[in-house]
């Protein structure tokens, strides 16, 4: 199994071994990207289920606060990691919770080093969500690691839309 064939290199594939692969579109799995802008503001009718959920979240939890992630907030957030992680019932068919939570752990150990940026939220002092991820180039910026405690209404929306704000 191979994954993340970009669509100009399945000849290639196909010419080093004919017959070997059936290369299938996976649209569940696909990545999906937006303006910062567009992810900030929520404006449009598409973002709208979005923006209700981060408008909720705030309702619900005043005391929330995102802050930008320190190399002291790093540790607190592999907390948040260890819980997700454990919490996941099913394993993706990409790629391990084992492989995922090492992932998670290497990039939180390593974001300085990396040149990656994060956030958290806080409720008191307690890490509810974090976020991470870098430019791939100086237009695009991809999100690596997006972790909450599902038990908070409206979390991921939050946190997602508090990092593209940060």
């Amino acid at each position: 199994r191979i994954f993340g064939i970009p669509e100009n290199s399945k000849a290639d594939v196909e010419c080093a071994m004919p017959g070997h692969f059936d290369f299938v579109a996976d649209e569940a799995s696909a990545d999906y990207l937006y303006t910062r802008e567009s992810l900030v503001s929520l404006k449009s009718e598409s973002l709208s289920a979005k923006k209700s959920l981060v408008d909720k979240f705030f309702k619900l939890y005043p005391e929330a606060r995102y802050v930008e992630l320190t190399e002291e907030l790093a540790s607190k957030c592999k907390g948040l990691a260890k819980k997700w992680n454990n919490e996941q019932m099913v394993e993706s068919a990409y790629i391990s919770k084992v492989d995922e939570y090492d992932y998670t752990i290497c990039l939180l150990d390593n974001f300085v080093a990396l040149g990656l940026k994060g956030g958290a939220i806080m409720i008191g002092d307690e890490v509810v969500a974090f976020t991470l991820g870098g430019y791939i180039c100086n237009t695009t910026f991809n999100v690596c690691v997006e972790k909450a405690d599902a038990s908070y209404e409206g979390i991921y929306a939050a946190v997602n839309q508090a990092f593209a704000a940060s």
